[in-house]
């Protein structure tokens, strides 16, 4: 039966209890599927030898193997007679191990019986694994015919396809329509795990068979996908030796910037008497609560010369933007370390222009450059301003116009001094009020109860607990760090939330009944919430790490990507996407940026809810490309809302570009109201009508022609796959 469990059938001699059967196992089957087996056996007694004995016209004796010798199972001998033949065969030494032991045939050995000399044929009887369990042994004296021995296998072998017919004819049906088509899918399984996954699959399978073809034409779908997906990944980042959430490299581009210098003139002629290990320190601790402003506004650090730090910034909001990272340096380098520190704020300018920016390298020091007529005219207001104020080029001043009305205030024009260029100047409190900047503390000596964001850096120890590893990124609502939490025992991403965006009780105690729900996600594509609270005062999130890159970077090296491997992460985002909204959890902030992506291909969605919580905190721009026409509008939100994003994401990673046009809120909406987004089959070569369907029924203006969930759009892409 175990031979016949691995093969289907089996047949053989079967011995049992010193007596042996001609034996054939064969599968039965019901309607093609498979019920059980049937074992039929011809036991092989003294009735069948004598049957032999008849046509042979020879003595015919069966012999079973055991432990302590050959022993008489049947025959035309009686049991003296046997135990004569066994001595003799014995006697000859080598016949009864080189049948029994090895499964010879041994058509004429020579015997000597009490009756005289005598002439036997010995044939091996095997089981259903082709081990030898006995012998037949055919014996004659000299004079009889020798061809008896013949006729004598041939009765035996008739007496055993008998029993094979019988069970050949109650599995021909299941061999003929079963084995057949496993036959076939066990070698599609088989190319399949060496790495063909363009094997044609068979069709036209019906019940089991056609769910397993079924089955292995999604495994194989997949694995087309995921290698796709991982060649893409593979290749993007190979751009970064060590990706960060959110970063890309710098490409050389000439477009609009606002530059932002800063000078920390305290550094300028350090006194004799300082310290130079503890100089040095202040300075890399007040560079790193200058960059940390500087990212936190969508900026990045192009040079520090000395005790200058020149920051630059693209974009929709590039002058505000910088306008709110001077100021808040401002406020933070204005802070007392200790009761004898004399802090002293640095001087601030901020132009804006075209000009040509990117990478930049000589020998192995590779760097950044801001090239064209901003960068001169920040050279120009840096020699006029004064420390604690922020001195702004009229390009600059122009472009903040709507933040100075929002503001209730007008700086006026004045003549530099030393350059003959119209300037503006802001003292840091009234730069800190246009661009909404709130002041960290009191100015007073800094308490060790209360931190700032900036004072967050590798190798600090936040409560004994977070131990800091890296710094991943900044963004508007909170700054995140690679760290490795010691009372959990894991690596995790911590975000310290902004004081700006939770100063406002009813937004924190909506942010903390949010984490509460969110505690309870758990979903291989959703970024796990593991913890929530406060340390130094700052509220922090801490949240599952993802080694890897976000959706926007992967856009921003391959704007398109192929359908395939598209359609892999399509499921994979509206997988978490559905594992919140079955939680009654809305996104509402789906986007590139809130995408992150391993390098096995393996995606996830991460800050689920958190814009929604802090709502009125969500930034404005080509955030609004991805924000459903009803969220826009300030009507009421639901999962069909977070079904738009989803397509808006989706429609962007197969055409490489968006499907809204619009850097506003504002524009997008208009947009929404005069055109509808280019069908994706028009735009992609090759493009299969049901994806496009699918991502063009999730962007629909009206809600009601959405799907009503990412569940359901999960549904449809997994039938797109099928």
């Amino acid at each position: 039966m175990s031979v016949a469990l691995a093969e289907d059938q089996a047949f053989g001699v079967w011995q049992q209890g010193g007596k042996l059967y001609h034996a054939v196992t064969m599968p039965l089957a019901r309607d093609f599927d498979l019920v059980g087996y049937v074992l039929v056996a011809l036991a092989i007694d003294d009735a069948l030898a004598t049957q032999l004995s008849r046509i042979g016209g020879a003595d015919v004796v069966y012999l079973a193997a055991a432990a302590t010798g050959p022993a008489r199972a049947a025959g035309t001998l009686g049991p003296a007679a046997t135990q004569e033949l066994i001595a003799a065969l014995r006697k000859n030494g080598e016949a009864l191990p080189r049948v029994i032991g090895r499964g010879e045939t041994l058509d004429r050995v020579a015997l000597t019986l009490a009756q005289g000399p005598a002439v036997a044929a010995l044939t091996p009887l095997r089981d259903a694994a082709e081990q030898p369990v006995g012998t037949a042994v055919a014996v004659t004296l000299p004079g009889a015919t020798t061809s008896a021995f013949d006729l004598i296998r041939l009765a035996q072998l008739g007496a055993g396809l008998a029993a094979l017919v019988l069970g050949a004819i109650l599995g021909t049906l299941w061999a003929r329509r079963i084995q057949a088509p496993l036959r076939s899918l066990a070698a599609v399984a088989a190319e399949l795990a060496r790495g063909n996954y363009e094997v044609e699959i068979p069709r036209r399978l019906s019940g089991d068979h056609g769910r397993i073809a079924g089955g292995l034409a999604a495994l194989a779908a997949d694995l087309r996908e995921r290698r796709q997906l991982e060649a893409v990944i593979g290749e993007v980042s190979r751009t970064l030796p060590e990706p960060a959430p959110g970063e890309a490299s710098s490409r050389p581009q000439s477009q609009a910037v606002a530059l932002l210098g800063l000078e920390l003139r305290r550094y300028a002629n350090p006194r004799a008497g300082y310290d130079a290990e503890e100089t040095l320190a202040r300075f890399g601790r007040d560079l790193r609560r200058v960059a940390t402003a500087v990212k936190a506004r969508k900026g990045r650090i192009e040079a520090v010369a000395g005790h200058r730090i020149l920051a630059g910034f693209a974009g929709d909001g590039a002058a505000l933007g910088a306008l709110a990272s001077a100021a808040e340096a401002i406020l933070l380098l204005s802070q007392r370390e200790s009761v004898f520190d004399e802090p002293e704020p640095p001087a601030a300018a901020i132009s804006l222009g075209n000009a040509v920016t990117g990478s930049v390298s000589w020998g192995e020091r590779p760097g950044n450059a801001v090239l064209g007529l901003p960068a001169q005219q920040l050279e120009s207001l840096l020699r006029e301003a004064a420390p604690g104020d922020v001195f702004l080029a009229k390009p600059a001043a122009e472009a903040l116009l709507p933040a100075f009305r929002q503001a209730g205030t007008m700086p006026k024009a004045q003549r530099g001094v030393i350059s003959p260029m119209p300037l503006y100047v802001l003292s840091g409190e009234l730069a800190a009020k246009v661009a909404g900047v709130k002041a960290p503390g009191d100015g007073g000596a800094l308490d060790e109860e209360r931190l700032a964001i900036s004072d967050v850096t590798a190798g600090v120890l936040l409560a004994g607990r977070f131990e800091i590893l890296a710094e991943l990124g900044a963004g508007r609502l909170a700054v995140a760090f690679k760290v490795r939490d010691r009372e959990r025992d894991l690596l995790a991403t911590l975000k310290l939330l902004r004081p700006e965006v939770t100063a406002d009780p009813q937004r924190l105690e909506r942010l903390t009944n949010h984490m509460r729900l969110l505690r309870s996600l758990n979903h291989a594509h959703a970024v796990p919430v593991y913890d929530f609270g406060q340390v130094g005062g700052l509220p922090y999130l801490l949240v599952g790490y993802v080694r890897g890159v976000t959706l926007r970077y992967v856009l921003q090296q391959r704007p398109q990507l192929p359908v395939a491997a598209g359609l892999l992460l399509a499921r994979q985002i509206a997988a978490g996407l559905a594992a919140g909204h079955a939680l009654n959890v809305l996104h509402l902030d789906l986007r590139p940026e809130n995408v992150l992506i391993e390098g096995s291909g393996l995606a996830q969605v991460t800050d689920f809810g958190l814009a929604a919580a802090l709502i009125g905190t969500m930034e404005p721009g080509v955030t609004a490309r991805y924000q459903a026409p009803e969220l826009l509008a300030g009507q009421g939100a639901d999962a069909r809302s977070d079904v738009y994003a989803l397509g808006a994401t989706l429609y962007e990673l197969l055409a490489g570009r968006p499907a809204v046009e619009g850097t506003t809120a504002a524009e997008v909406l208009e947009h929404h109201r005069q055109a509808v987004p280019e069908p994706l089959a028009t735009l992609v070569e090759g493009m299969p009508l049901a994806v496009d369907q699918v991502v063009m029924r999730c962007l629909a203006r009206s809600p009601e022609q959405r799907f009503a969930s990412a569940e359901e759009v999960l549904a449809a892409l997994v039938e797109l796959r099928a």
